[in-house]
């Protein structure tokens, strides 16, 4: 319960507008050079801007990249897909797909739960973390997985530009 009231605590995320392809390229730069992993990032060579807390989506991005990867510890091909696409002229959507295990039915549910977690060294707020702070900033966040095979989570965040 110690971690749920700390989250409880957190400070009231930033509304600033930000550019989010550099904050997504200093996410992936901070996993890019790893053994045995692969990170394709596909983004257009645009500015996009968005609004909410620029450190704080830097956080969720890292996270997700973090879930992507430890998903397929022991994989040998450690593959991870970020995009970048502009899906209106309002919104933006972000997808991090991994090759890795998937996340089993009975969890769906409990994935954006706090301190809910599949690890044993997980915390279990990241992905709450995300959920606030994606909601803060007036985006959605979700995710589509397939047993074997994989998991993408996706956040669509309003566009400002």
């Amino acid at each position: 319960a110690s971690s749920f009231s700390s989250f409880a605590k957190m400070p009231i995320p930033e509304h600033e507008r930000y550019e989010l392809t550099h904050v997504l390229k200093n996410a992936v730069s901070l996993h890019d050079a790893q053994k045995n992993l692969y990170i394709d990032l596909q983004i257009k060579e645009e500015p996009v801007y968005t609004v909410g807390d620029e450190q704080l989506m830097g956080r969720i991005i890292n996270n997700l990249l973090l879930n992507a990867i430890q998903a397929m510890d022991g994989n040998n091909k450690q593959q991870v897909y970020v995009t970048l696409l502009r899906v209106s002229t309002r919104k933006v959507r972000l997808e991090v797909k991994d090759n890795g295990v998937g996340i089993a039915d009975e969890i769906h549910n409990k994935i954006f739960i706090p301190n809910f977690s599949t690890k044993e060294t997980g915390s279990g707020i990241g992905l709450a973390i995300a959920k606030h702070g994606v909601g803060h900033a007036g985006g959605k966040i979700w995710f589509e997985t397939e047993l074997g095979r994989g998991t993408s989570f996706f956040i669509e965040l309003p566009s400002e530009n």
